[in-house]
Protein backbone atom coordinates (compact mmCIF):
# COMPACT_ATOMS: atom_id res chain seq x y z
CA UNK A 1 0.00 0.00 0.00
CA UNK A 2 1.50 3.34 -1.05
CA UNK A 3 0.28 6.92 -0.83
CA UNK A 4 0.54 10.16 1.13
CA UNK A 5 -0.57 11.53 4.48
CA UNK A 6 -1.89 15.08 4.09
CA UNK A 7 -3.46 17.78 6.24
CA UNK A 8 -7.21 18.23 5.80
CA UNK A 9 -8.03 21.50 4.11
CA UNK A 10 -4.56 22.65 3.06
CA UNK A 11 -3.62 19.28 1.50
CA UNK A 12 -0.05 19.83 2.69
CA UNK A 13 2.16 16.80 3.52
CA UNK A 14 2.24 15.28 7.00
CA UNK A 15 5.71 14.01 7.88
CA UNK A 16 6.45 11.45 10.57
CA UNK A 17 2.96 9.94 10.68
CA UNK A 18 2.88 6.44 12.13
CA UNK A 19 0.58 4.12 10.14
CA UNK A 20 -0.46 0.65 11.33
CA UNK A 21 -2.12 -1.55 8.69
CA UNK A 22 -4.32 -4.42 9.89
CA UNK A 23 -2.38 -4.80 13.13
CA UNK A 24 0.98 -5.25 11.41
CA UNK A 25 4.20 -3.41 12.25
CA UNK A 26 3.91 0.39 11.92
CA UNK A 27 5.46 2.36 9.09
CA UNK A 28 6.23 6.09 8.96
CA UNK A 29 5.53 8.73 6.37
CA UNK A 30 8.51 10.58 4.86
CA UNK A 31 9.15 14.32 4.85
CA UNK A 32 6.92 14.73 1.78
CA UNK A 33 4.13 12.68 3.40
CA UNK A 34 4.67 9.59 1.25
CA UNK A 35 4.48 6.12 2.77
CA UNK A 36 4.79 2.53 1.60
CA UNK A 37 3.77 -0.61 3.47
CA UNK A 38 4.43 -4.16 2.31
CA UNK A 39 3.25 -7.42 3.87
CA UNK A 40 3.25 -11.04 2.73
CA UNK A 41 0.19 -11.68 4.90
CA UNK A 42 -3.28 -11.12 3.51
CA UNK A 43 -5.54 -9.15 5.91
CA UNK A 44 -8.00 -11.29 7.86
CA UNK A 45 -10.93 -9.31 6.43
CA UNK A 46 -11.75 -6.60 3.93
CA UNK A 47 -12.03 -3.74 4.44
CA UNK A 48 -9.28 -3.74 7.06
CA UNK A 49 -8.39 -1.15 9.70
CA UNK A 50 -5.63 1.43 9.46
CA UNK A 51 -4.60 3.51 12.49
CA UNK A 52 -2.72 6.77 11.95
CA UNK A 53 -1.00 8.93 14.59
CA UNK A 54 0.87 12.10 13.67
CA UNK A 55 2.24 15.02 15.70
CA UNK A 56 -0.01 18.09 15.59
CA UNK A 57 -2.97 16.16 14.16
CA UNK A 58 -6.01 14.27 15.40
CA UNK A 59 -5.49 10.50 15.61
CA UNK A 60 -7.44 8.74 12.89
CA UNK A 61 -8.74 5.23 12.25
CA UNK A 62 -10.03 4.32 8.79
CA UNK A 63 -10.82 1.29 6.68
CA UNK A 64 -9.24 0.27 3.38
CA UNK A 65 -10.57 -2.26 0.90
CA UNK A 66 -8.08 -5.06 0.30
CA UNK A 67 -6.32 -5.23 -3.05
CA UNK A 68 -3.09 -7.01 -3.89
CA UNK A 69 -1.52 -3.62 -4.58
CA UNK A 70 -2.87 -0.13 -3.88
CA UNK A 71 -1.17 3.11 -4.85
CA UNK A 72 -1.99 6.80 -4.46
CA UNK A 73 -3.94 6.26 -1.22
CA UNK A 74 -4.56 9.75 0.21
CA UNK A 75 -5.07 9.81 4.00
CA UNK A 76 -6.03 13.24 5.31
CA UNK A 77 -5.61 14.15 8.97
CA UNK A 78 -7.39 16.91 10.88
CA UNK A 79 -4.89 19.52 12.14
CA UNK A 80 -4.74 20.72 15.74
CA UNK A 81 -3.93 24.29 14.76
CA UNK A 82 -5.76 27.41 13.57
CA UNK A 83 -7.72 28.17 11.50
CA UNK A 84 -9.07 24.64 12.06
CA UNK A 85 -10.89 24.24 15.38
CA UNK A 86 -11.65 20.68 16.46
CA UNK A 87 -14.46 21.69 18.84
CA UNK A 88 -16.23 23.67 16.12
CA UNK A 89 -15.76 20.85 13.58
CA UNK A 90 -17.36 18.41 15.99
CA UNK A 91 -20.30 20.76 16.52
CA UNK A 92 -20.92 21.32 12.82
CA UNK A 93 -20.15 17.84 11.51
CA UNK A 94 -20.79 15.50 14.46
CA UNK A 95 -23.53 17.23 16.50
CA UNK A 96 -21.39 17.95 19.57
CA UNK A 97 -23.62 20.93 20.46
CA UNK A 98 -26.67 18.80 21.19
CA UNK A 99 -25.20 15.32 21.82
CA UNK A 100 -21.62 15.89 23.07
CA UNK A 101 -21.45 12.45 24.64
CA UNK A 102 -22.67 10.70 21.49
CA UNK A 103 -20.89 12.17 18.47
CA UNK A 104 -22.54 11.37 15.16
CA UNK A 105 -20.72 9.94 12.13
CA UNK A 106 -19.98 12.10 9.12
CA UNK A 107 -23.08 12.39 6.97
CA UNK A 108 -23.01 14.20 3.64
CA UNK A 109 -24.33 14.06 0.11
CA UNK A 110 -22.20 12.15 -2.38
CA UNK A 111 -23.53 13.67 -5.60
CA UNK A 112 -24.83 17.05 -6.78
CA UNK A 113 -28.47 17.42 -5.70
CA UNK A 114 -31.33 18.43 -7.95
CA UNK A 115 -33.86 20.82 -6.39
CA UNK A 116 -37.65 20.85 -6.72
CA UNK A 117 -39.39 23.93 -5.25
CA UNK A 118 -43.17 23.87 -4.80
CA UNK A 119 -44.91 26.97 -6.13
CA UNK A 120 -47.79 26.67 -3.65
CA UNK A 121 -47.86 26.35 0.13
CA UNK A 122 -49.48 23.47 2.02
CA UNK A 123 -52.82 25.28 1.85
CA UNK A 124 -52.65 25.53 -1.93
CA UNK A 125 -51.90 29.27 -2.05
CA UNK A 126 -49.41 30.53 -4.64
CA UNK A 127 -45.98 31.57 -3.38
CA UNK A 128 -45.09 34.99 -4.75
CA UNK A 129 -42.42 35.16 -7.49
CA UNK A 130 -40.04 37.34 -5.45
CA UNK A 131 -39.91 34.78 -2.62
CA UNK A 132 -39.45 31.96 -5.13
CA UNK A 133 -36.55 33.80 -6.77
CA UNK A 134 -34.86 34.59 -3.44
CA UNK A 135 -35.21 31.01 -2.16
CA UNK A 136 -33.86 29.37 -5.32
CA UNK A 137 -30.91 31.78 -5.52
CA UNK A 138 -30.01 31.16 -1.86
CA UNK A 139 -30.23 27.39 -2.28
CA UNK A 140 -27.89 27.43 -5.28
CA UNK A 141 -25.31 29.55 -3.46
CA UNK A 142 -25.57 27.60 -0.19
CA UNK A 143 -25.03 24.18 -1.79
CA UNK A 144 -21.78 25.49 -3.28
CA UNK A 145 -20.67 27.26 -0.07
CA UNK A 146 -21.45 24.36 2.29
CA UNK A 147 -19.59 21.84 0.13
CA UNK A 148 -16.43 23.83 -0.53
CA UNK A 149 -17.42 24.05 -4.18
CA UNK A 150 -17.47 20.27 -4.56
CA UNK A 151 -21.21 20.27 -5.30
CA UNK A 152 -23.34 22.47 -7.50
CA UNK A 153 -27.11 22.24 -7.90
CA UNK A 154 -27.62 19.86 -10.83
CA UNK A 155 -30.98 21.30 -11.87
CA UNK A 156 -33.93 23.23 -10.42
CA UNK A 157 -37.56 22.51 -11.18
CA UNK A 158 -40.70 24.19 -9.84
CA UNK A 159 -44.31 23.10 -9.78
CA UNK A 160 -47.38 22.36 -7.70
CA UNK A 161 -46.57 18.67 -7.16
CA UNK A 162 -44.89 17.23 -4.06
CA UNK A 163 -42.48 14.57 -5.33
CA UNK A 164 -40.10 12.26 -3.45
CA UNK A 165 -37.23 11.36 -5.78
CA UNK A 166 -33.81 9.91 -5.12
CA UNK A 167 -31.11 12.48 -5.80
CA UNK A 168 -33.53 15.39 -5.27
CA UNK A 169 -34.26 17.83 -2.45
CA UNK A 170 -37.90 18.92 -2.41
CA UNK A 171 -38.63 22.35 -0.90
CA UNK A 172 -42.13 22.88 0.51
CA UNK A 173 -43.72 26.01 2.00
CA UNK A 174 -46.23 26.45 4.78
CA UNK A 175 -47.57 29.46 6.64
CA UNK A 176 -48.09 28.47 10.25
CA UNK A 177 -47.73 31.30 12.81
CA UNK A 178 -48.27 28.82 15.67
CA UNK A 179 -45.27 26.66 14.76
CA UNK A 180 -42.12 26.84 16.89
CA UNK A 181 -39.83 26.61 13.87
CA UNK A 182 -38.88 28.80 10.91
CA UNK A 183 -37.93 25.74 8.91
CA UNK A 184 -36.86 22.12 9.05
CA UNK A 185 -34.83 19.73 6.90
CA UNK A 186 -33.88 16.08 6.65
CA UNK A 187 -30.24 15.83 7.57
CA UNK A 188 -28.33 14.58 4.50
CA UNK A 189 -31.47 12.73 3.40
CA UNK A 190 -31.89 11.12 0.01
CA UNK A 191 -34.54 11.95 -1.04
CA UNK A 192 -33.97 15.26 0.72
CA UNK A 193 -36.66 17.59 2.02
CA UNK A 194 -36.75 21.17 3.32
CA UNK A 195 -39.79 22.80 4.96
CA UNK A 196 -39.91 26.62 5.06
CA UNK A 197 -42.44 28.49 7.24
CA UNK A 198 -43.39 31.73 5.47
CA UNK A 199 -43.70 34.91 7.58
CA UNK A 200 -43.10 32.97 10.82
CA UNK A 201 -39.70 34.55 11.57
CA UNK A 202 -40.07 37.73 9.59
CA UNK A 203 -39.38 38.39 5.96
CA UNK A 204 -36.84 40.64 4.29
CA UNK A 205 -37.26 43.06 1.38
CA UNK A 206 -38.42 41.00 -1.59
CA UNK A 207 -39.01 37.74 0.29
CA UNK A 208 -41.29 36.28 2.94
CA UNK A 209 -38.54 34.21 4.55
CA UNK A 210 -35.06 35.28 5.58
CA UNK A 211 -32.22 34.13 3.30
CA UNK A 212 -30.23 32.98 6.35
CA UNK A 213 -33.12 30.68 7.33
CA UNK A 214 -33.01 29.12 3.87
CA UNK A 215 -29.21 28.75 4.07
CA UNK A 216 -29.57 27.18 7.54
CA UNK A 217 -31.91 24.49 6.23
CA UNK A 218 -29.68 23.84 3.22
CA UNK A 219 -26.85 23.28 5.72
CA UNK A 220 -28.91 20.58 7.42
CA UNK A 221 -29.84 19.04 4.07
CA UNK A 222 -26.12 18.78 3.23
CA UNK A 223 -25.36 17.05 6.54
CA UNK A 224 -24.54 19.74 9.11
CA UNK A 225 -25.75 20.32 12.68
CA UNK A 226 -26.26 23.30 14.98
CA UNK A 227 -23.27 25.28 16.28
CA UNK A 228 -22.63 27.80 19.05
CA UNK A 229 -22.19 31.47 18.18
CA UNK A 230 -25.01 33.73 17.02
CA UNK A 231 -22.97 34.98 14.09
CA UNK A 232 -23.11 31.59 12.36
CA UNK A 233 -25.82 30.49 9.93
CA UNK A 234 -26.06 27.09 11.66
CA UNK A 235 -26.76 28.64 15.08
CA UNK A 236 -30.31 27.71 16.21
CA UNK A 237 -31.70 31.25 16.38
CA UNK A 238 -34.65 33.02 14.74
CA UNK A 239 -33.75 36.73 14.60
CA UNK A 240 -31.21 36.61 11.78
CA UNK A 241 -30.30 39.86 10.00
CA UNK A 242 -31.54 40.28 6.44
CA UNK A 243 -27.97 41.01 5.36
CA UNK A 244 -26.86 37.49 6.35
CA UNK A 245 -27.17 35.30 3.27
CA UNK A 246 -24.29 32.80 3.56
CA UNK A 247 -22.41 30.64 6.06
CA UNK A 248 -19.55 32.37 7.83
CA UNK A 249 -15.95 31.80 6.68
CA UNK A 250 -15.40 29.53 9.71
CA UNK A 251 -18.44 27.44 8.75
CA UNK A 252 -17.34 27.26 5.12
CA UNK A 253 -13.81 26.16 6.08
CA UNK A 254 -14.96 23.29 8.30
CA UNK A 255 -17.78 22.27 5.95
CA UNK A 256 -15.33 22.08 3.04
CA UNK A 257 -13.06 19.80 5.09
CA UNK A 258 -16.00 17.48 5.78
CA UNK A 259 -16.79 17.38 2.05
CA UNK A 260 -13.16 16.60 1.18
CA UNK A 261 -13.19 13.43 3.29
CA UNK A 262 -14.07 9.98 1.99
Amino acid sequence: VAGRTITSGTRGPVAGASLTFAGGPPTQSAADGTFRYTSATTPASTPYRVDVVAPGHVDRSLWLRYERERTDVQIDLLPLSAPFALDFYRQLVRNATETPAELQPLRRLTRPPSIYVRTVDTSGRDVDPATMASVTATIQASVREFSGGMLQVATIETGRDDPERTGWITVVFEENPFSNTCGQARLAGDPGRIWLNLNRCGGCPGTRIRPATVAHEVGHALGFWHVDGREHVMAPIEDRPCTQTAPTPLEQLHASIAYSRA
